[in-house]
């Protein structure tokens, strides 16, 4: 009864257009919601899990930990209520001009603050992200070690990447790049689990389907700081489907059906025309080799130093 009554007494207090606030626990920390009118639409007593619905102009979600901000016209939520009488999120599922966006620079400036508050040694990233995914419904669930995103309805995504790494050359010296990449795609659907580190923070993708039509354009800059060497790899390309498996080592990214691409890759300008194309992954998620596969499976390549 106290689930239902809590409830009640919420949405007597939250009329329309006072804007709202509710804060729920998240495995990583707070989500912070912004909104207008809440219903609750079923309640277990016994297991304390409520789902809770949302309307707002817009609804939004934000849990600075994960640098996650979930916003919608409408958000459908599973909560589950603990004997402290505070709730905790299990799911949040946002409907009508639906986004996604996670920001690196939110949870890092985040943990910063809380090593400052707690005298813990803080750790700035090698890099930063930003992404933003758009749909019309896209469901977020998090646990402690990852997050997972659904899009059952046609997306976009947008990614902004940037950062340093460290490899060495023939000589086994050290060489600093820094790198600069962006990403645009479509598909009509899609699946995304991420793994978060120990402060919650995204730390890498692991798995991926995405149902097509897919298209995408991603470029990406590398510089080398000793030899100020800059390469640039741009690959434009559609296909029915794509898969990513990050948890292997070396990872694979697989577009799969009617596989077209063009590429300014390090070797020379490009175009393959496949069943299937594989490129595997270094631990940067920079591709390391490809392959391509099935019929017709056709390449055309112009070296860069002209050729052929």
């Amino acid at each position: 009864m106290s689930v239902l009554l809590s409830s009640i007494l919420f949405v007597l207090s939250s009329r329309k257009g006072q804007g709202a606030v509710m804060t729920y626990r998240t495995p990583t920390g707070e989500m912070v919601a912004h909104f207008d009118t809440i219903n609750l639409e079923g309640a277990d007593e016994k297991s304390g899990s409520s789902h809770v619905h949302l309307t707002g102009m817009p609804v939004t979600l934000t849990d600075s930990s994960t640098g996650i901000t979930i916003i919608g016209n409408v958000a459908d939520l599973v909560t589950i209520k603990h004997k402290d009488g505070k709730s905790s999120l299990e799911s949040a599922t946002v409907t009508g001009d639906a986004h996604i966006i996670a920001d690196t620079s939110i949870s890092d400036t985040t943990a910063k603050a809380v090593a400052t508050k707690t005298g813990k040694r803080y750790i700035p990233p090698v890099g930063s992200q930003f992404t933003k995914l758009d749909s019309d419904t896209l469901t977020y669930v998090s646990t402690a070690t990852e997050g997972t995103i659904d899009a059952p309805k046609a997306w976009t995504i947008h990614q902004d990447s940037k950062g340093s790494l460290m490899k060495k050359d023939k000589d086994k010296k050290d060489l600093h790049i820094g790198y600069v990449q962006t990403l645009d795609a479509s598909g009509s659907s899609g699946h995304l689990v991420v793994s978060l580190d120990k402060n919650g923070q995204y730390d890498r993708p692991k798995t991926a389907h995405i149902a097509g039509p897919v298209k995408f354009a991603s470029t990406r800059k590398e510089t080398v700081a000793e030899t100020a060497e800059v390469t640039t790899t741009v690959m434009n390309g559609t296909c029915d489907q794509v898969d990513l498996d990050c948890i292997k080592d070396p990872g694979t990214l697989t577009a799969s059906g009617h596989v077209e691409l063009d590429g300014d890759l390090p070797l020379g300008q490009g175009h393959t025309s496949c069943a299937e194309f594989v490129a595997y992954l270094d631990k940067d998620l920079k591709p390391i080799k490809y392959k391509a596969s099935g019929s017709p499976a056709n390449a055309r390549v112009t070296p860069k130093d002209g050729s052929h």
